[in-house]
């Protein structure tokens, strides 16, 4: 496991967002993509065509430095050019034709701290085209020499180059040509406003726009005067020139050349030269090294390098695409706020889909009547009053109590159960009249006959009572209570067999109103239920989806004109839940949750929950897949079910159906989770 931590090429884990993709891309994206891509080919061809033609500069460093140790420069006949010339090169060639003016001696020096040598060189004309016309060295006799400069071990090599007059003789020219010019002449010729002696010198260096190694000459001119000996030493300086190149592996390749003179002149009187040194030239030019040599580095660039500046263009226009970024950050915020309003917040969902018409089956919602169930009581509210102020009279009425004691005990018995009787009848009409929908002219009716029967019983005992005001016999008294008491009897007969009519009919009455009510409650539940499939049927629809996806701003926009909060709160609930310590929270509150809900032993069991493998060959997506016929074929476990429940929206959308239509039954036996349910359905579609 440890080598793995090592794996360069490790891949981090992610979710995806949605069609398998693991990052979110827009169209504003896909099309600022294009532009940066398109823009860095372009780019990179451009780059690349500068590279091929060497259009691009490489890397170059110079450094003069001063070397102590030994300096060499090869010897070559091209090294350096000299001639003497005059106005034009025609007007001097067709003098120098006729006659000879001048002679040229050269000699190589070598010192050291064991030997001087000075070794005469034969001057030849040169063979090279860019020194056409000048005379040149010829180093063949010293072959095993170069030009070179220690001063750490005081050795170093010159080169001399001597103009003599044709008749000149010294130590060192001891022969006079033949054909020579006269010394007038000769000396005419060195004074000329336009003479000079010219040197053409050799350089060598590496031109970075071509890559190759160019050879160049440098001028040196020198003015002669016919009584002076001018006398100039050139320093060269030598340059150590490294170049690399290649695609990836570059190679090295150095080479050595001069690449700057230093001039400086000196003037000596020829006869004081001739007598002194014993050398009386027109000039001499001394060739050296010089103890400065510069150090070239030169660097072109690779094909990474390349790449990296296609890269860092790239990268410069990835700054656009930060834009791209936020878009895309902000689509998937959408896509958030989408998810929470369609399984959190489904009203508004619902309200959304109304308002902006997403739903094509919107007109064919079933609308739920949302007035609560009222019973109409169709008795007229004045015989109510009538019956109450009826009662209220009878019991204000005073009884005459006569003067004999049964009497009046029959008196008081009587209207007792005159009271009882009216009393029942109001409590059963109060009881039609709160429960009942329909119109009962029975039950009126039956009052009204009682309450006649009872008030020709009220008169005939106020009658009664008037007679009682005249002392009677006790014979008739008796006649009168045994009268009194069939009456009663009578009376207690008659008034059971209505009252006992009475409560056959209210009974019936009471029985076809919950019937009408059951039936009616029923009715509603199914409609409500009907709107709720809707609703889900609705939710479910992803053309809906797709729309408020690219209608979001514009509906955001809506929300926050009509309540701004509920748009704030939905945005804070999904950055809190997206907060990883907050996810992190709520797994452990689940997890606590079901450690307190199962045993120790279910607990542990579930570590050995599954699916089987024929759960894998189930055809979810079928149109026509029932889970009846899956539970019967593949023998499915209670997880198994429930996990293809999860994994099916058909499955869903049928036991989401079975469940309503449960809840509708007025025989269902829910428990108290069917109850939380269906409640907050009903609270969530405002039922």
């Amino acid at each position: 496991m440890i080598f793995s931590k090592l794996d360069l090429f490790s891949s981090p884990f992610s979710f995806n967002t949605g069609n398998y993709q693991m990052k979110r891309g827009t169209l504003f994206g896909t099309i600022t993509s294009f532009g940066v891509l398109i823009t860095t080919l372009l780019y990179f061809i451009y780059i690349m065509q500068q590279y091929v033609t060497n259009q691009i500069d490489p890397v170059f460093r110079s450094q003069s430095l001063i070397n102590h140790n030994l300096i060499e420069t090869p010897l070559s006949s091209n090294l350096v050019g000299f001639r003497f010339e005059l106005d034009t090169y025609s007007y001097q060639q067709q003098i120098f034709q006729n006659k000879t003016y001048f002679v040229y001696l050269a000699f190589f020096e070598y010192i050291s701290s064991d030997a001087n040598l000075f070794i005469p060189l034969n001057v030849i004309d040169c063979t090279d085209l860019n020194l056409q016309g000048f005379k040149c060295l010829d180093f063949s006799n010293v072959q095993n020499y170069t030009l070179l400069l220690n001063t750490n071990q005081n050795l170093k090599s010159t080169i001399q180059i001597m103009t003599y007059g044709c008749l000149d003789i010294d130590k060192l020219k001891t022969y006079v040509p033949d054909n020579c010019a006269s010394q007038a002449e000769i000396d005419k010729m060195v004074n000329g406003i336009n003479s000079i002696m010219r040197l053409k010198l050799y350089t060598s260096q590496y031109n970075t726009a071509s890559q190759r190694r160019e050879v160049n000459y440098r001028n040196a001119y020198v003015y002669t005067v016919a009584n002076q000996q001018i006398v100039t030493q050139l320093k060269t300086q030598n340059q150590n020139t490294s170049i690399k190149q290649g695609l990836i592996v570059q190679q090295e390749s150095t080479f050595f050349s001069p690449i700057q003179y230093t001039q400086q002149d000196q003037n000596i009187d020829r006869q004081y030269a001739l007598q002194q040194i014993g050398a009386g030239g027109y000039s001499l030019v001394i060739l050296i090294l010089d103890v400065i040599i510069q150090n070239i580095q030169i660097q072109y660039p690779t094909l990474p390098q390349i790449l990296a500046l296609v890269s860092g263009i790239f990268t410069l226009l990835m700054l656009i695409g930060t834009f791209g970024r936020i878009v895309s950050q902000n689509s998937i915020n959408k896509d958030f706020f989408i998810l929470f309003l369609k399984y959190i917040y489904q009203d508004n969902y619902l309200q959304i889909l109304k308002a902006n018409k997403y739903f094509f089956k919107e007109n064919q919602e079933i609308e739920i009547n949302q007035d609560k169930i009222i019973i109409e009581d169709q008795t007229p509210k004045r015989e109510l009053k009538d019956i109450d102020h009826e009662k209220e009279q009878q019991n204000q009425q005073k009884v005459s109590v006569p003067l004999f004691y049964n009497k009046q005990k029959t008196a008081l018995e009587f209207q007792q159960f005159n009271n009882i009787t009216n009393q029942e009848n109001i409590e059963n009409l109060l009881f039609l009249q709160s429960n009942t929908k329909t119109t009962n002219n029975t039950i009126p009716q039956d009052l009204n006959e009682e309450s006649v029967f009872n008030q020709d019983i009220q008169n005939k005992q106020n009658s009664k009572n008037n007679e009682f005001q005249e002392p009677k016999s006790t014979i008739q008294v008796s006649q009168i209570i045994q009268q009194q008491d069939q009456q009663k009897l009578t009376l207690h007969r008659s008034l059971s067999q209505k009252i006992n009519l009475k409560q056959s009919t209210t009974n019936k009455v009471k029985e076809k109103c919950i019937l009408e009510y059951r039936d009616k409650n029923a009715l509603e539940s199914e409609k409500e239920y009907e709107k709720i499939m809707k609703n889900l049927e609705a939710i479910q629809d992803s053309n809906s989806f797709s729309k408020i996806q690219k209608n979001l701003t514009k509906i955001k926009k809506q929300m926050q004109d009509s309540k701004a909060y509920q748009v704030q709160k939905v945005d804070y609930q999904i950055k809190k839940d997206l907060n990883i310590f907050n996810f992190i929270k709520d797994t452990i509150l689940i997890k606590k949750a079901i450690m307190m809900l199962l045993t120790k032993d279910q607990l542990a069991a579930l570590h050995l929950v599954g699916c089987s493998s024929g759960f894998l060959e189930l055809n979810l997506s079928s149109i026509n897949c029932n889970i009846n016929q899956y539970v019967q074929s593949k023998n499915l476990s209670y997880y198994e079910i429930q996990t293809a429940i999860i994994q099916s929206e058909q499955f869903q959308n049928n036991f989401i159906y079975e469940f309503l239509s449960k809840c509708s039954s007025d025989e269902a036996n829910l428990n108290k989770i069917d109850k939380r349910i269906i409640s907050s359905i009903k609270k969530c579609h405002k039922f």
